[in-house]
Formats: C-alpha cells, sequence, structure tokens
C-alpha cells in the first residue's frame, strides 16, 4: 500500500513537471524524492543530470542567458530580504497582492 506523501507526490507531478507522463513513468520519480535516505531534508540539492537522469522536464539554465538573469535576480533578491528582515514567508502575484508572514516593525518590508 502507497503512503499518502507518495500519492501526494504522484499528484503533483502529474499536474506540474511530468503533466505529459504516464503514471508508470511518475511513479519511479516520486520514488525518488520520496525516499528518505537520498532526501531526508528539504535544503538536499539535485543536479541537472540526476533531473534528467530521472525523468523530470528540465533543460540548462545557463543556456538561456536572459532568463537565467530574471530567475537569478529574483533568487538573489530572496536571500537579501530573508537575511535583512524577519520575513519567514512571502507570497507576491502578478496583481500586487502580496502575503507576508512573520515580520516585525524592527525590519519594515517595503
Amino acid at each position: 500500500m502507497k503512503d499518502n506523501s507518495f500519492k501526494y507526490l504522484v499528484d503533483l507531478l502529474k499536474t506540474r513537471n511530468c503533466h505529459s507522463k504516464s503514471n508508470d513513468e511518475i511513479e519511479p520519480i516520486a520514488k525518488f524524492f520520496n525516499s528518505h535516505e537520498g532526501h531526508s531534508s528539504h535544503g538536499r540539492w539535485i543536479s541537472l543530470k540526476d533531473a534528467k537522469e530521472i525523468g523530470l522536464n528540465v533543460f540548462d539554465l545557463r543556456k538561456q542567458k536572459e532568463i537565467e538573469d530574471i530567475i537569478l535576480s529574483i533568487y538573489y533578491a530572496a536571500i537579501v530580504l530573508f537575511q535583512k528582515t524577519a520575513a519567514q514567508k512571502i507570497i507576491i502575484n502578478n496583481k500586487k497582492s502580496k502575503y507576508i508572514n512573520n515580520y516585525s516593525q524592527d525590519h519594515p518590508i517595503v
């Protein structure tokens, strides 16, 4: 019997990165991510080579400089924001709505 986290992961992969794959193709990918031995931490890095080998739909961002610059700008802005403020969770959408969790008046977020 498959546990709930595995089922959830299969469903998530089905609707996201692996939407064009069959369940038989998705289940090994879910097993890879659901393995406690290999992925006991959210902070564990997965190489581009490993991602391709397990069947994820990925591409080398370094080959698309314009997109790479945009993504790295967002990434570094987030790093600075989390290091310099007490913010712990930030959600911003394309309609300029935002949700910021756990910040203090000592570190205002503008």
